[in-house]
């Protein structure tokens, strides 16, 4: 059973890009500006969210600023995912027990 046992947590960083294109060296170490490399994952992505019951997966995003994401926001993102985590296992767990 894919939603029991298929568990996706995607992140994206909102203002990656345009920093990178705008030459910040910090957001350089982050993302590729070659076009295949960037292809290849958006075809990637594409095909994991296609393949995964909605149910099955998580999207988060995170904001980059001029010099990265914020130890408080990183702080914040970890801890929401930390909790979706838990809460997805729980319920899975719990749904497999009760189909026993």
């Amino acid at each position: 059973d894919v939603e029991l046992q298929a568990m996706v947590l995607m992140r994206s960083i909102d203002g990656l890009e345009a920093a990178a294109q705008g030459g910040v060296d910090e957001a350089r170490v982050y993302y590729t500006t070659e076009d295949e490399d960037r292809s290849l994952l958006m075809e990637l992505r594409e095909r994991v969210k296609q393949a995964t019951p909605t149910s099955s997966m998580r999207e988060f995003t995170v904001p980059w600023h001029d010099t990265g994401i914020s130890s408080t926001t990183h702080a914040e993102y970890v801890r929401e995912v930390a909790a979706a985590f838990v809460h997805d296992m729980e319920e899975r767990i719990q749904v497999g027990l009760n189909k026993r």
